[in-house]
């Protein structure tokens, strides 16, 4: 399999140069960065509205199922983009945004949405897991238990004062 990967990498280089090792480069940023945003901040929103009081791991692995599927449906047409630009399907030139148009002119809202059901899946799978392994190791880790311990000296020694 390597000697493939060297015939691209030779191959990309000899085509573009090294920006070509970076096309679609923004749009994954643009992606990257809101999606990891929605999905943490619904983890936590979600955590407190199924239910405070419990720290089942199933209720760890729904909130993250929920909250990867629905960051990545926001964000799918940001993917689409950049995998388009980075295809080059669509013109360098025109940007992501320009590139959401064109798609949108092209094919509609189900080419700006294309793989959204698939994304939704992988992504919900993948911050279940996520998740419910970062709540399973601070419970072994009794990351929760120290902050507690922390929070309780705190207050002690304001009340000292």
């Amino acid at each position: 399999m390597w000697p493939r990967r060297a015939v691209a990498l030779s191959d990309v280089l000899a085509k573009n140069g090294v920006k070509g090792l970076f096309l679609g480069y923004q749009a994954t940023m643009l992606r990257n960065i809101p999606g990891a945003v929605c999905r943490f901040g619904l983890y936590e929103e979600l955590k407190f509205k199924f239910d405070a009081t419990s720290s089942s791991p199933l209720k760890y692995f729904a909130c993250g199922a929920l909250s990867g599927a629905i960051s990545s449906a926001l964000t799918t047409p940001l993917d689409v983009v950049k995998t388009q630009l980075a295809l080059k399907k669509i013109e360098q030139s025109s940007g992501v945004v320009g590139g959401l148009k064109t798609i949108y002119a092209n094919h509609g809202l189900q080419g700006v949405y294309a793989g959204v059901g698939a994304r939704m899946v992988w992504s919900g799978l993948f911050s279940a897991v996520g998740f419910g392994v970062f709540e399973g190791a601070k419970r072994v880790l009794r990351v929760e238990e120290e902050e507690e311990e922390r929070k309780r000296k705190k207050k002690k020694t304001r009340i000292l004062r």
